[in-house]
């Protein structure tokens, strides 16, 4: 899936901005273009990426979407993918972006 290495990957513009906090947390912001249906529709949307030093993550975009992953969800995927090696596993990257 597009930008789990890097969420500069899925920036349409190839512009990522990291923000770090002082409690260890990072917010990335980026600009995505999104296909609608149809022939040659798009939308393009700011969407920034919290994540917390507890690997909670919250995504926000510009159209409304949020979407809230809780570091117990997290486990949790990780673990029905057999993914054991957090924070390299991508599970929980599909139902933020899927």
């Amino acid at each position: 899936m597009i930008g789990y290495d890097s969420l500069l990957e899925r920036a349409f513009d190839g512009y990522l901005i990291k923000t770090y906090l002082p409690d260890n947390s990072v917010i990335e912001s980026f600009w995505e273009k999104q296909e609608l249906e149809g022939y040659n529709k798009f939308e393009i949307n700011t969407v920034h990426v919290l994540k917390w030093y507890d690997m909670s993550l919250i995504k926000v975009k510009q159209n409304g979407e949020a979407v809230i992953l809780s570091s117990n969800a997290w486990y949790h995927l990780n673990w029905i993918g057999m993914n054991l090696e957090i924070p390299w596993d991508k599970d929980y990257f599909f139902e933020l972006f899927g």
